[in-house]
């Protein structure tokens, strides 16, 4: 007969301790990327377009499509006066270089550094990191959106990542970034009013909104 020793309280107590750890980085993974803002982005031709009740009805269309190779990007527009106001994209990019051709990038500034991309490294300048690629709610973007937060400081011709440590440092909860001419707008609150959605097909559109 086999005997098993039961679990130690200072090891279930570890296990805790990761398990919580992991949800916290998956939970802190989600908020970051699924808060995104992209303006001015460049699109290629709409395969087709068509009329939807909502974001999850274009979902399903863009599913649709998907099964014969033919969507891999939908966008859903809330502005009333469209009727096709469900566009379906065929194009194969990965969410990083889709991202690449938008001009205007706004996010909540918080703890970690915010790499688009399928992974990130952490350096002395930014001791903690998160990617918002492939899996991610980094595949749902939010765009045509007028942001109304106050601007606490602004920072001419610096870089994203700086851009994302100098609002940090100013204390805003939001920054805006212009990647032409590398302008960054730290705002208070992330306060906004959004007209297009910009979906990765097989995003999770629920757990990101």
């Amino acid at each position: 007969m086999t005997f098993r020793l039961p679990l130690s309280r200072t090891h279930q107590w570890r296990s805790d301790c990761f398990l919580q750890a992991g949800l916290g980085l998956a939970s802190a993974q989600l908020e970051a990327c699924k808060n995104s803002v992209f303006n001015v982005c460049t699109f290629p031709p709409v395969y087709n377009a068509v009329h939807a009740d909502d974001i999850a009805n274009c979902a399903e269309v863009c599913d649709i499509y998907a099964e014969i190779g033919s969507c891999d990007f939908y966008t859903y527009d809330t502005n009333g006066a469209i009727d096709e106001n469900c566009k379906i994209y065929a194009f194969d990019e990965t969410i990083p270089e889709f991202q690449a051709k938008c001009q205007v990038i706004a996010i909540p500034v918080g703890n970690s550094c915010v790499f688009y991309d399928d992974t990130c490294e952490v350096t002395n300048d930014c001791p903690a990191c998160v990617a918002c690629g492939t899996g991610t709610c980094g595949g749902y973007m939010e765009s045509a959106c007028e942001l109304n937060g106050n601007i606490v400081e602004t920072h001419p011709g610096v870089p994203f990542g700086t851009c994302q440590k100098l609002c940090k440092k100013d204390g805003a909860a939001f920054l805006k970034w212009n990647r032409e001419s590398e302008n960054c707008e730290c705002l208070d609150a992330g306060v906004r009013t959004c007209k297009m959605q910009i979906v990765k097909q097989g995003t999770d559109v629920a757990d990101c909104m």
